[in-house]
Parts: C-alpha cells; sequence; structure tokens
C-alpha cells in the first residue's frame, strides 16, 4: 500500500485523498484508485490553485500537464489548496462521503474517527494550540469550528477559562523527559526511574498511575474530557498520552467515547437509528426531515425516528405515548364494557340475561341496542342503527375514534413488517434473472423500494387524519384512499411475479415488467400528491402545536360525573349490571 500511497502523492494527489481511494478500492491498484477519484471529484477540484486552467486527472495512460504559470514554466499539479468558500467544485473529503443532493453525508465508523481527528487537527493549526486543547474546546462548543474561531480570535483568555483548560504553551501538551532524582510521582509518591511524561501544565506522574487512572475515567465514559490528575488542574490530557498507556482495548473503547461526543454534541450530526448500523448522518441544515443512510434506513433527521411524512414530531410523540398508556386498557374496555345511556357510566354485564339495569342510576336497558327495558315491558324490539352524532363528545365515541385510526395504522405496520421477506425474494429474483440473460432487472428493486415508502407513509397518515378536522379532511382522506389503493395494488402484484414458480424445464419465469412499472410510477404520483398537499397546507390543524387552553373552572355536569377508579384515562367509574 505505501509503494501505491507514494505513486499516488508524486501524481499531485493529497494523501488523505489517496489513502482513501486505496481504502475504497480495497488496495487493489492505482489503476482501481484513480478510476474511483475520477468517479468522485472533477477536474478542476485535484488542479493545483497556482494554474491557470483546470487540469485533466491523470490517468496511467496519459497526463495532461497543467497550464504554465506567469514564469514560463511548466510544473505538475501539486496537493490542492483550499480555494475560497464560495467555490462548489472543491474536492475534499467531505465531497467523497456519499453527499447526497440535500447535504447530507453518511460517515461510517473508520472515517468517523478520521474526522474527529482532522477536526481536532485544523483548529489546533488555526489556533496554534496544543492538540489536547483544541479537542478540548471542540467538545466545549459542541464541534462548532466557525462558532469556536470567532470567540477564540475575540478573547482567548476567555475561553479557554470557559472550557476548563489552562494557557499551556505551543505545541504538544504533554513533553517526555527525564526525571531528576527529586521527582516524585504525584498520586503514589514513588521515584520516577527514566524518561515519564510532563504536562504542560507540568504535574508529573508514572505511567502506572496514569493506566490506572485512564482505566477509572475511560470506564466512566471520559474520553476528551480527562484532566490531569493534580488536584484542580483544569490541564487536559492529550489522547497521545492515552493511547501510549492505554492497553489495546481501553484505547478502543476511548475512540468509541470520542466518537460519540462528537455525533451526540453536534447538532448537525445524527446515529443512523437502524439496528446494527453504526453509521452517521452530517447535514449541513438541522432544519431537514427524512434523510436516509447508506444501509438503507430512512429516518426524521430531527426526532432520529422512523421516517414519520406527513405526522410533525409533536404529534407522533403524542401518538405514542397515547397508544402506551391507553391501549391494553382501552382494548378491554371496547371487549368488555358499554356506556349506560343515562349516566354515561361504563358499565359491565355480569349475568347472560339481555335486559339489563344500570347498578348506578337503576336505569334498565338492553344490552343488545342499549335501547330503554324493564320488567313492565312486553315485545320489546331491538331498535336499528342510528348515528351516534349527539354522543361525538362522550368517553365512548372518543375511544371508537381512536380505536379507529389505531387500528388502521397497526394493519399498515404489520403489512411492512410481512412484506420484508419481499426485499430478499426480489434480490434473489433479479440475480436468477441476470444469469438468464436478462440485462435490465433495476426496477424490481426500484418497484419494491416505492411499496415500501408508500406503505410507511400510509401508516402516519391515519396518525395526521386522527388529528385533523374541517372539511378539508374529506379531500385528506379521498388522497389518502388513493394511496393505499395503488399500494395494495403494487404489492399484489410484485407479491404474485416475484414469486412465480420456475417452469418445468426449470427456466426462471419473466416478470411483467411493463404491469410493475406502471403501477410504480402511478403509486409514486399518488404519495406526491398526497405529500404535496398537506405542504401546501391541507388539514393545516394537524401540524399545528396546540395551545395550552387556559384554566377553567369545571362545570356542574363535569362536577356531577363521578372520578375514573380504573385508572382508564377515557372512561367513567365502572359499575356492575343486574340482571332485571
Amino acid at each position: 500500500m505505501a509503494a501505491m500511497l507514494g505513486q499516488l502523492e508524486a501524481m499531485g494527489f493529497d494523501g488523505s485523498i489517496a489513502r482513501l481511494a486505496l481504502d475504497e478500492t480495497g488496495n487493489r491498484s492505482v489503476e482501481a484508485a484513480l478510476d474511483w477519484i475520477t468517479t468522485n471529484a472533477t477536474a478542476a477540484a485535484l488542479a493545483d490553485s497556482d494554474a491557470a486552467a483546470a487540469a485533466t486527472v491523470r490517468t496511467p495512460d496519459r497526463r495532461v500537464p497543467t497550464t504554465a504559470p506567469a514564469g514560463g514554466k511548466k510544473r505538475a499539479a501539486t496537493r490542492p489548496v483550499v480555494p475560497d468558500d464560495d467555490d462548489e467544485d472543491y474536492f475534499s473529503l467531505e465531497v467523497v462521503r456519499s453527499k447526497s443532493k440535500n447535504g447530507i453525508t453518511v460517515l461510517d465508523k473508520t472515517r468517523l474517527v478520521r474526522s474527529v481527528e482532522e477536526q481536532i487537527e485544523r483548529i489546533s493549526a488555526t489556533l496554534a494550540v496544543p492538540h489536547a486543547t483544541s479537542s478540548a474546546l471542540l467538545r466545549f462548543y459542541k464541534w462548532d469550528e466557525q462558532k469556536l474561531t470567532e470567540c477564540y480570535f475575540e478573547d482567548p483568555d476567555r475561553v479557554l477559562q470557559k472550557a476548563g483548560v489552562a494557557a499551556a504553551p505551543t505545541g504538544s501538551a504533554s513533553v517526555s523527559a527525564p526525571a531528576t532524582a527529586s521527582d516524585e510521582c504525584g498520586v503514589c509518591f514513588e521515584t520516577l526511574d527514566g524518561p515519564c511524561e510532563a504536562m504542560a501544565c507540568g504535574h508529573r506522574f508514572c505511567d502506572d498511575c496514569w493506566a490506572a487512572y485512564f482505566n477509572i475515567k475511560v470506564a466512566e465514559g471520559e474520553s476528551l474530557g480527562i484532566s490531569c490528575m493534580a488536584q484542580k488542574c483544569p490541564c487536559k490530557v492529550p489522547s497521545s498520552l492515552v493511547q501510549r498507556l492505554a492497553p489495546a482495548a481501553l484505547w478502543a473503547r476511548y475512540q468509541e467515547f470520542v466518537v460519540k461526543s462528537f455525533i451526540e454534541d453536534n447538532p448537525n450530526m445524527r446515529w443512523c437509528p437502524a439496528p446494527a448500523c453504526g453509521n452517521a448522518l452530517q447535514s449541513e441544515l438541522q432544519a431537514i426531515d427524512d434523510v436516509q443512510c447508506a444501509c438503507g434506513f430512512k429516518f426524521c433527521f430531527r426526532c432520529n425516528d422512523e421516517a414519520h411524512a406527513p405526522v410533525p414530531c409533536f404529534r407522533l410523540k403524542d401518538w405514542v405515548k397515547r397508544c402506551k398508556e391507553d391501549g391494553e386498557t382501552k382494548n378491554w374496555i371496547v371487549a368488555n364494557t358499554k356506556d349506560c345511556p343515562k349516566c354515561q357510566s361504563a358499565i359491565e354485564k355480569n349475568g347472560g340475561c339481555n335486559y339489563v339495569q344500570c347498578f348506578k342510576c337503576k336505569y334498565g336497558m338492553c344490552w343488545v341496542c342499549m335501547g330503554p327495558h324493564d320488567h313492565n315491558m312486553a315485545g320489546h324490539k331491538c331498535k336499528p342503527y342510528e348515528d351516534k352524532t349527539e354522543d361525538q363528545e362522550s368517553a365512548r365515541a372518543s375511544l371508537e375514534k381512536y380505536l379507529h385510526y389505531y387500528n388502521r395504522y397497526t394493519i399498515h405496520e404489520q403489512s411492512k413488517k410481512l412484506e420484508e421477506k419481499l426485499r430478499q425474494t426480489a434480490r434473489v429474483r433479479m440475480d436468477l434473472l441476470r444469469k438468464s440473460g436478462t440485462v435490465n432487472v433495476d426496477f424490481i428493486e426500484t418497484a419494491v423500494e416505492q411499496l415500501f415508502e408508500c406503505r410507511r407513509t400510509l401508516k402516519y397518515t391515519y396518525v395526521y387524519a386522527f388529528y385533523g378536522e374541517g372539511q378539508e379532511k374529506v379531500l385528506f382522506e379521498f388522497l389518502q384512499n388513493d394511496l393505499e389503493h395503488h399500494t395494495e395494488l403494487l404489492s399484489g402484484v410484485l407479491e404474485t411475479e416475484l414469486n412465480k414458480p420456475r417452469t418445468e424445464d426449470g427456466h426462471v419465469p419473466v416478470v411483467d415488467r411493463e404491469q410493475i412499472v406502471n403501477l410504480n410510477r402511478v403509486a409514486a404520483r399518488m404519495l406526491k400528491n398526497l405529500l404535496d398537499a398537506v405542504r401546501d397546507g391541507l388539514m393545516e390543524g394537524a401540524s399545528f402545536t396546540p395551545k395550552k387552553p387556559d384554566a377553567k373552572p369545571a362545570t356542574a355536569a363535569a362536577k356531577s360525573k363521578p372520578k375514573t377508579k380504573t385508572g382508564a384515562s377515557s372512561v367513567t367509574t365502572r359499575s356492575r349490571a343486574g340482571k332485571t
């Protein structure tokens, strides 16, 4: 790898770019690295800033020199110089790291560690401070380079004091120097023999005490914030000292905490919440909603939950809380109780006869239709179904509304889980079709991913509709129904086409490409129509943060209602109904 790295650097490529290109291509060859760089960067970005025109990226077969500078001599392009901020073609490591159209950068574990070190070294060089001071300042300012730089140049002493960093001379924060006969460890008081680490503050300790100290601090979750062992000394321990004295396992754990701080303290970065992913995503803007990791998982950058358009984050939080608190209680109440038509208490029938009496108000009723009945009435006939518009404010009506949307929410969630195996089925069928000679099979994967996008959005449309009100809700439900219908059509066709058995002679059956592509296109259009309508303000009430109502005195009707005794939040006292 060293030889290939040297060749790339001799061609004028930056060392960090060359190393990244070799890593990405598995150190196969210089040609492979050059192809990778050519694919991921523009030729103008790799040219020396002194050149009058952009140089073409060199390949093993041809080399096009840069345009001669004013002196008349031609010279090869050297490592790039950072241009002005408005130069969009500047090639850097951030551009290579899978930068997407909306300014999202995906970083894996290796690149995360590299990014942390690059940022620390950059600030160390800019502010002319030791490595340990640079890392401590970055962590204090939540890895915001611009804010740190501005504050530091305005008042460096104040910044160092706020961050709890002792002013240290430029250079390393620790120096290895031979100990004198009078030097002793500040912890165990043993005489120091040979070279030992002295912090910038001048305190000396033996290697054994340092190692034990690092073991305790790292176990507590500390990393860049580890201070000198001297009492009340704010000087921060450089990572180079930890790396030299800590065992390999402890050093790896230390780096994990550094990376964790880099992600969690930075408002523009998020961990991918997908299980066993480990990637992090960096956004140029905090005000962004849905992002997609390289692993394929799509999530909300604001709340770090699964992508939940069109539902705003605060509504989803309220919905999840409602489901957790009331789910089991409400299911039991619906299955076992009914509201008394007279006093609105939740009553439970304790006998087989359907002519019952409320234990609380003694009102007689038919358990089947809830119509009035007592033992003197003959020839009772259950009343037909009536719309309960007058009871919409009752607890039962509220419960039925919740269960209506909750059931559909869970149906689409279950469908999404059951369709997970469709992804694997699609990959297997695509491989078989390629081996049989079919070239263009990417439309299958596109349709499957579109199905998951529609299914996930449908799930959250029922949460959005639960909080929505007004006449616009009719239009929203119309768009929702269109999306639901075409999602089911796409799901059915994919399951049918991808699960076709082999023919009798063992050939892989061809899928109906035209049908899949057409249904995929229509489903995508239905999804876009619904989301665009929501963004344009359709049923805005479901997106607004509710205002806290002013405290009002309880009405007489509210005072007369008994308090809940069963812990259910939406029902009144559960009393028993006896036989008439």
